[in-house]
């Protein structure tokens, strides 16, 4: 999928699910919900400590 593509599906599809690697290598997937803020950027909302946010940030 090319990122126009993407960007389109996005604007119509607001829940999706993220995949990021846990420190072992293995995957994390849990379900979020995202827009496309003024500037194209994708926008989730998460809690600080949660393990989404912690393995995003780690990757």
């Amino acid at each position: 999928m090319e990122i126009v593509e993407a960007e389109e599906f996005l604007k119509h599809n607001h829940q999706g699910v993220l995949v990021a690697r846990k420190r072992d290598g293995s995957l994390q997937m849990t379900l979020v919900s995202s827009v496309i803020d003024g500037q194209g950027r994708v926008i989730l909302t998460a809690r600080e400590r949660t393990y989404k946010v912690k393995n995003i940030r780690r990757n």
